[in-house]
């Protein structure tokens, strides 16, 4: 009796613990007969990700943005745009003004090729002479117009800058906007001189690090100082009379029509000056002048000295602004000067059509004065004093 209380009372025990092992870890039961199945819940960590939308740039307001076209006065030419290159944001608009004595203008060209600068006065005759290409000459806005809008497809042109007034009852054309809506890279041309070119970078109208006005005159300040500098540079490399002898016993002698610094070269900077402006020589003796960029020299003892455009008015349109041929066509009716009659060497100069320099022999004794027919308005004259031969 008692054996079956003690296995009674072990079998007890093994059912609690079994019964305790199934409540603590949950788990699939088998008997000898069936599967019971036990659900476990497991936890899943979902990410969730908030995406924030950035608020919008704020784009800024339109500039008008003024610039220099050129700079120098009287006979020192800087034939540059100051600054030569120009940050702006879409939308502002770029005013060039004009500095100096010197004729430029401010061209911005379209993919198609640009106008020729020069034509014939009549197209079926080229005899009659050539003109300056009204496209050229002309702004391409219409008075009164608006400002024009430049994103590289059409012809933007400011025509022959200038102090003067461009006619009785009109102010002088001195200054040429050119609005600029489009981001980009764009090139602005003067057409009296290859090398004066600037270029206009145009950022998004909400790029902030963008110069201010302040900041594009004191670029402007540094250029034109430096430009400066070089013409009186040059002034000073060419001043001295260069000379040599020649196979008859004469002397050869040498004048500079304009200058350029002779380190650097740099035709932004130029003199328009002949170096120099004084010469004394012997008669028999024969100067020659050579030109650095587009000049002439004109001896002429009946003043004024002649205008190198002779405008001619039409019922329509604006005058034909005519090639006088007394300054573009050359005149040397004896290789010996003769006070009695005109010379003119026309554009001489390193791309000219009459070559880069032009001599004359001085026979008689006396004081010559002569000019520029191109510049003598900006004060290129200069005087050739001939003395007796000893």
């Amino acid at each position: 009796m008692s054996r079956q209380i003690c296995f009674l009372t072990v079998l007890a025990v093994a059912v609690l613990l079994l019964s305790g092992c199934q409540m603590a870890a949950p788990a699939m039961v088998t008997d000898a007969s069936r599967e019971v199945p036990v659900t476990v819940e497991v936890t899943k960590e979902v990410e969730v990700v908030v995406t924030a939308t950035p608020e919008p740039m704020m784009a800024y307001d339109p500039r008008e943005i003024f610039v220099l076209a050129a700079g120098g006065q009287d006979t020192s030419s800087v034939q540059a745009f100051l600054p030569a290159t120009i940050h702006i944001r879409a939308g502002d608009t770029v005013t060039w003004k004009l500095a100096g004595d010197d004729a430029h203008t401010v061209t911005l060209f379209s993919h198609e090729s640009p106008p020729e600068f020069v034509l014939p006065v009549d197209m079926a005759d080229p005899t009659k002479g050539a003109m300056v290409n009204p496209l050229v000459a002309f702004p391409s806005r219409i008075p009164g117009g608006p400002v024009e809008s430049y994103d590289g497809h059409i012809f933007v042109n400011s025509g022959q800058l200038s102090h003067e007034p461009a006619g009785p009852d009109a102010p002088p054309n001195n200054t040429f906007s050119v609005n600029f809506p489009t981001p980009g890279i764009y090139k602005v041309h003067c057409y009296f001189h290859p090398w004066h070119t600037a270029t206009v970078v145009v950022h998004e109208n909400t790029d902030a690090d963008v110069p201010d006005q302040a900041a594009i005159d004191a670029q402007a300040e540094a250029e034109l100082a430096s430009y400066l500098a070089q013409i009186d540079m040059a002034r000073e490399q060419h001043n001295l009379p260069v000379n040599m002898p020649a196979a008859d016993g004469s002397t050869l002698w040498f004048v500079q029509a304009g200058a350029v610094n002779a380190l650097t070269g740099d035709f932004h900077a130029q003199v328009y000056e002949f170096l120099p402006r004084d010469l004394t020589i012997k008669a028999g003796d024969t100067v020659v002048w050579v030109s650095a960029e587009f000049h002439s020299v004109v001896l002429d003892d009946a003043p004024p000295a002649p205008e190198p455009i002779l405008p001619q008015m039409q019922e329509n349109g604006p005058p034909l602004l005519v090639l006088n041929p007394e300054v573009f066509a050359p005149m040397r009716p004896s290789p010996v000067y003769d006070p009695a009659q005109y010379f003119n060497s026309a554009d001489i100069g390193p791309i000219a059509a009459n070559g880069a320099a032009w001599a004359l022999t001085f026979m008689e004794p006396g004081v010559y004065t002569y000019l520029c027919g191109l510049h003598h308005q900006m004060g290129m004259e200069g005087t050739i004093v001939v003395e007796p031969m000893e």
